[in-house]
């Protein structure tokens, strides 16, 4: 591991047991749960963690972080966020380094782990699947809103970034669009649906699967420590990765997070203490 993958899986530790001593479920997903399965482990390139919580665990999580002592690390969910495009899902932070990632409104934060609620979709793939659509026109004018310019996006991309920077204002309150769409994403019970998704990691319908496939958390080897994963991540996986036990090609083979300014030894809280004095 990298000195950036300790300060992860640290963070992810300290989730983890948070988790155990509170009684909440949750689940590696996406690269992380990846990582467990073909690498037992981060993959090698990989600088970032992402787990999920059912909607219920979620909503319980957001009720405790303001009761308990969290030491260097800090929860937050949108609402907290004073920034103006704050992300649409929570977030563990370390509170003893520095890391802004290039976005349109670049936050100093820590580095962090993103927590996405596991949402209920109803009981017909079908419909669930044009459900979706009209959820991702909202999510696609948030990310036309807050997304940076990038070289790596393109021109056609990168116009459509500058057209919602011009255009969405005219019609879009950011913060009545988070809220909008954290309510589309609780339409369905998550304990009366068949199907479920993690629908603010945006990677599309293809990621609806039956929610026997997260099932009960199992425990999977991490590093040096072990940590919950889907109880049948074979579809879910399939789902995102194709053939997900095969390496990709070399000129792949990297991460989709721009940093801005990385500190792993400096407490983002430093400069708002000096403002302070």
């Amino acid at each position: 591991m990298n000195e950036l993958q300790n300060k992860l899986l640290g963070a992810l530790e300290y989730f983890h047991n948070f988790c155990a001593e509170h009684d909440l479920q949750y689940y590696v997903i996406a690269g992380t749960m990846l990582g467990a399965v073909r690498h037992e482990g981060f993959i090698p390139w990989d600088d970032d963690v992402d787990v999920a919580m059912p909607r219920p665990e979620y909503e319980k999580l957001r009720s405790l972080i303001h009761t308990v002592d969290s030491g260097k690390y800090r929860f937050e969910f949108p609402d907290e966020v004073k920034s103006k495009y704050p992300a649409l899902n929570a977030k563990l932070y370390d509170t003893e380094t520095t890391f802004i990632e290039k976005k349109r409104s670049p936050v100093k934060k820590g580095v962090y782990i993103d927590i996405f609620p596991l949402d209920g979709v109803g009981d017909d793939l079908e419909k669930a699947k044009e459900e979706y659509k009209h959820f991702y026109k909202y999510l696609g004018v948030y990310t036309a809103i807050s997304a940076p310019f990038l070289k790596r996006y393109g021109l056609i991309k990168n116009v459509g970034v500058l057209a919602g920077r011009i255009i969405s204002p005219l019609f879009v309150k950011d913060k009545k669009l988070i809220k909008k769409i954290d309510l589309i994403c609780q339409k369905h019970d998550f304990g009366n649906s068949d199907f479920v998704c993690v629908l603010l990691g945006g990677e599309g319908p293809k990621t609806i699967v039956p929610k026997e496939c997260f099932g009960t958390p199992v425990l999977l080897k991490f590093e040096d420590t072990e940590v919950y994963g889907l109880e049948k991540p074979d579809i879910y996986l399939k789902a995102l990765y194709g053939d997900y036990m095969k390496m990709p090609p070399v000129d792949k083979r990297f991460s989709h997070h721009v940093q801005a300014y990385c500190d792993l030894n400096k407490s983002y809280l430093d400069d708002c203490k000096e403002k302070a004095k």
